[in-house]
Parts: C-alpha cells; sequence; structure tokens
C-alpha cells in the first residue's frame, strides 16, 4: 500500500537497528525487539534486519517466529551466512537437533570454512 511504502527509510531503520543492538547487549530483550520491529518495518527488503530481529526472538524463546525471520532473511539474500546460522541456534534451542544440522550445513555451502557451522554440525551429531 501507499502508506507502507510512504513509510520506508532505510536510514531511520539503520537507527532503529543500532538502538535495538544496544539493547539487546544489555539484556533488554523486549526493548530491542520494538526497535527490531520497527527498523524491520522501516525497511522490510533488509535481511540483515530478520537476522537481528531473530536473534532476539530466540532469547524471547518465541522459537516458531525466529524461524520465520530466518527464512525471510534466507529467502531476501541466500549468500547471508548469519540467518543460516541463526536458524540453527534456534533449532538447537528446540532440541530438532537434525533440522539445525542441516541448517549448519546450509551455512557451510556458503561459507565451507565457517568454523562456527562447523562447530554446529559437530554438537548436533553428538
Amino acid at each position: 500500500s501507499n502508506a507502507r511504502l510512504a513509510y520506508i527509510n532505510p536510514e531511520l531503520a539503520q537507527e532503529e537497528k543500532n538502538k535495538g543492538n544496544e539493547y539487546f547487549k544489555k539484556g533488554d530483550y523486549p526493548t530491542a525487539m520494538r526497535h527490531y520491529n520497527e527498523a524491520v518495518k522501516r525497511d522490510p527488503e533488509n535481511a540483515i534486519l530478520y537476522s537481528n530481529r531473530a536473534a532476539c526472538l530466540t532469547k524471547l524463546m518465541e522459537f516458531q517466529r525466529a524461524l520465520d525471520d530466518c527464512d525471510t532473511c534466507i529467502r531476501l539474500d541466500s549468500k547471508f551466512i548469519k540467518g543460516y546460522i541463526r536458524k540453527a541456534a534456534c533449532l538447537v534451542a528446540m532440541r530438532e537437533w537434525s533440522k539445525a544440522q542441516r541448517a549448519y550445513e546450509d551455512a557451510l555451502q556458503v561459507d565451507p570454512s565457517n568454523e562456527e557451522a562447523r562447530e554446529g554440525v559437530r554438537n548436533c551429531l553428538r
């Protein structure tokens, strides 16, 4: 809609993301969430914003919503490795080991030398 398009503003999205990151670092996930939501509304095609929000949702134990954001992140930018890593971390938190392993393996398709993904696969196989 026109109203939605008028709302899009990547610079403001970046500011909201930075605020979200500050609150995230402090462990204030609900406040971080508000800023990440605003960032996504301001720049809905930006894959990184969904990855940040997914990390926050995972901390809030909102696993299904976190997975949805990871999938959106990956759909928007299939080369952005953090999308897969966050998806895997979320699946690990849900004890979905084989799905988590697959997400780490998808990450390794993007970057075979990624240590976090390699370590993740090893943990899932344990």
